[in-house]
């Protein structure tokens, strides 16, 4: 297995595992959150309009969850990175390894957030858009389909 140089020492750098495994967390999470929110939909009537937010509640779960870990003084890192021992950095030339893995100010921290958890967001809101439009496009030709007549040369 291969390792990913990220700069500094040998055991400071996180293997290949690591970064898929932290990159495909909050995406595992978002899907628990669906189920979680269709499976109480399901038990409790009244809460049927909750599932149709099933994404912002995501975002919010995945911010407040980042947000808590990029806090800590001791580790920063987004949720996924503490689950997995690692920690972000900002770039300094300066730095061991060309990387500070001091505490982020809290421009870094906000901005990490808004990465993290708003452009998944977005992204998922732009597919669902792109399905819905797709959809409508099958099903008007469908019906100009029908309404031709099934459209054969046949003469």
């Amino acid at each position: 297995m291969a390792f990913v140089g990220l700069g500094g020492d040998a055991a400071s750098r996180p293997t290949f595992f690591e970064l898929v495994a932290a990159d495909r967390l909050m995406p595992t999470l978002k899907a628990a959150t669906s189920y979680t929110l269709a499976v109480l939909a399901q038990s409790r009537p009244r809460l049927a309009r909750a599932a149709a937010w099933e994404d912002e509640a995501a975002a919010l779960l995945g911010a407040a969850l980042d947000a808590a870990a990029l806090a800590s003084p001791t580790a920063p890192g987004s949720f996924a990175d503490g689950l997995y021992g690692l920690c972000r950095g900002v770039p300094d030339p300066a730095a061991p390894g060309g990387v500070d893995r001091g505490p982020l100010s809290a421009g870094d921290r906000a901005r990490t957030v808004l990465a993290l958890a708003a452009l998944p967001y977005a992204r998922a809101k732009g597919d669902a858009l792109h399905r819905r439009l797709v959809g409508e496009a099958a099903r008007r030709t469908r019906q100009v389909e029908r309404v031709g007549g099934g459209g054969g040369a046949g003469g």
